[in-house]
């Protein structure tokens, strides 16, 4: 009896500071200067039971909490998700301003990355990048935000798959543009993605080199859904002294994409 009551009260206390940490973590989002940031692969809203849901993946991002999300593969009016535009009817679903970049036509329609936000989106423009005959074309939407008194960027980007000397080759041109775009920015950036990228290949560490990644070594593996083994998927920032990070974390939602996703929780710090 005696253990049981000790079990009772450990399990008593533990559920009292995970709902005192989930409070805080709610009321830092809710500042108008904090911004929770969910990168996510979503799989054309195709869970992992081969059905396409885009109810489910807009309950997976309405329960995270975020307040600006960085999607990659999205489909527009394909065939395989019944013709709808998954980035407006997400917006929808989740009660946030929407906007589609494409990378290619796909199934008689589109196929690209997509930006959801709270924050009143200001106006967007989306990069073709670089690629080398044999790979796919790839983009990079960038989406200027109103925060606050401040502009803030945000791209989302999906970077060529593979591990051929092919694509070594096209993901490392691919972030040589993205660099030159970022480095001419007048505003901070936060950059989001499946970068197709492990820790230690030539892409995700040119990168680094720049920008600051939101989360530290040893990174958690974010892919694949169930029994994650490597992480590809990242959320960088440029100039990083603007930003104050506040929580990073890998969502548990294996059964919603192939990826998981991630988000972290970021100061946006007023210029002095």
């Amino acid at each position: 009896m005696k253990l049981k009551k000790i079990v009772f009260v450990f399990a008593v206390i533990l559920f009292v500071s995970e709902h005192a940490r989930a409070i805080q973590k709610n009321k830092n989002t809710n500042d108008k200067d904090t911004l929770k940031v969910m990168s996510f692969n979503i799989r054309h809203c195709t869970n992992k039971d081969g059905k396409l849901n885009m109810q489910r993946t807009a309950e997976a991002i309405t329960h995270a909490g975020p307040n600006i999300v960085l999607l990659q593969e999205v489909d527009n009016k394909t065939g395989r998700s019944e013709g709808k535009d998954q980035a407006a009817e997400l917006g929808k679903l989740t009660g946030m301003e929407h906007v589609f970049g494409k990378a290619i036509n796909f199934n008689g329609g589109e196929y690209g990355v997509a930006v959801l936000s709270k924050f009143p989106i200001v106006k967007s423009k989306n990069i073709l990048l670089p690629y080398k005959q044999g790979t796919e074309q790839r983009t990079a939407l960038w989406v200027a935000l109103k925060v606050g008194k401040d502009t803030l960027t945000v791209v989302t980007t999906h970077l060529e798959s593979g591990r051929e000397a092919i694509d070594f080759e096209t993901r490392l041109l691919q972030v040589k543009d993205i660099k030159e775009q970022i480095l001419a920015h007048p505003h901070p950036v936060i950059l989001g993605g499946d970068l197709n990228s492990h820790p230690d290949f030539p892409g995700f560490l040119f990168l680094k080199s720049f920008m600051k990644p939101s989360d530290k070594e040893p990174y958690t593996p974010t892919y694949p859904g169930i029994d994650p083994w490597v992480k590809i998927d990242y959320i960088l920032m440029y100039k990083p002294e603007r930003f104050t990070v506040l929580d990073y974390e890998v969502v548990d939602n294996e059964l919603v994409s192939d990826h998981r996703p991630i988000i972290s929780t970021l100061l946006l710090k007023e210029v002095k």
